[in-house]
């Protein structure tokens, strides 16, 4: 059986050891040479060809020219045409929509105000039944004209 002292003492010159090689190595900055040959051949296998580049480039623009210049300049329109040609299709149809959503605004605001109205008149006549006192206050000349109805 060993001392527990002597494991313990060769345990700190181990440590301490450590300690002093991990300084050491610290202190040194670490070595990188670096192959540039080496590095600029793997590059230039992965970048393209400028003169094949060019190449493609002028083959999609043909091929967009050649496209463009098949459709033709012109469209010729025979009989009626019925859209945007000029200022008076154009302020009629826009007339018309805004006169037709106007016309559909005021009637379902309409009945929505008439429906609101009396569901209010019904609930006054509800509280005048039980506080007659407060809806004439409250309600006035109203209350008493329409309890008449």
């Amino acid at each position: 059986m060993t001392d527990p002292f002597e494991e313990i003492t060769s345990l700190r010159k181990s440590h301490e050891e450590l300690k002093q090689l991990l300084q050491k190595s610290l202190n040194q900055p670490p070595r990188w040479t670096i192959d540039s040959k080496a590095i600029a051949e793997h590059l230039s296998q992965r970048v393209p060809n400028p003169v094949d580049t060019l190449e493609q480039i002028q083959l999609v623009e043909r091929n967009v020219r050649q496209t463009l210049n098949s459709f033709p300049k012109s469209i010729p329109i025979r009989g009626e045409f019925y859209g945007f040609t000029s200022k008076k299709t154009f302020f009629s149809y826009w007339g018309m929509l805004a006169v037709s959503m106007l016309v559909a605004f005021y009637f379902s605001f309409r009945a929505s105000d008439d429906e609101r109205l009396k569901e209010y008149k019904r609930l006054v006549e509800e509280f005048g039944r039980k506080n007659p006192r407060l809806a004439n206050k409250y309600f006035g000349s109203w209350y008493e004209r329409n309890l008449e109805q």
